[in-house]
């Protein structure tokens, strides 16, 4: 199991590592009621195709976001007679919802763009082999030494 810092040592010298993204869940339940309006168990399925099936969000959470979501006028829901079955509660998004998924994409686009770099960075890095000191730049910031990772540095601290 992993602590809340996402890393569990599984011997030494061996990490395995979980990149959590906890928040991104909100959008991606929007994202799929906004392409298919639907009822829970949907949702849930359509929800693990966008992730994978370790990710998946339990029926208990996605109740309750999705029942924070309509208090806050993102989703509306209505029952639904099923043909088969018991009634089910019929979830779509709202123009107040689509607003919202706006917004997340913004935030996420931001966060890509971070990622990226952080990525770009570390590879390249890679590439070069590990690094015995740390070049000092003409601001006296420590730096890697690769171009834009002080622009990097600055961009990760800005995001805090």
């Amino acid at each position: 199991m992993h602590g809340p810092r996402c890393r569990l040592a599984v011997r030494p010298g061996l990490w395995e590592v979980r990149a959590r993204i906890e928040r991104f869940v909100e959008p991606a339940i929007l994202l799929v009621i906004k392409n298919r309006p639907s009822h829970g168990y949907e949702i849930q399925e359509l929800l693990c195709e966008l992730v994978d099936d370790e990710s998946c969000l339990d029926l208990g959470n996605l109740y309750r976001i999705l029942r924070s979501l309509e208090t806050d006028g993102v989703v509306t829901s209505a029952w639904q007679d099923g043909l088969s079955g018991p009634h089910r509660r019929k979830y779509e998004i709202t123009d107040s919802g689509v607003l919202l998924l706006d917004s997340w994409v913004e935030a996420l686009k931001k966060n890509y763009e971070i990622v990226s770099s952080f990525l770009h960075l570390y590879e390249r890095s890679a590439v070069k082999g590990p690094q015995k000191g740390r070049q000092s730049n003409s601001g006296g910031q420590a730096s890697t030494g690769l171009p834009g990772s002080v622009e990097l540095g600055e961009r990760l601290r800005e995001q805090k």
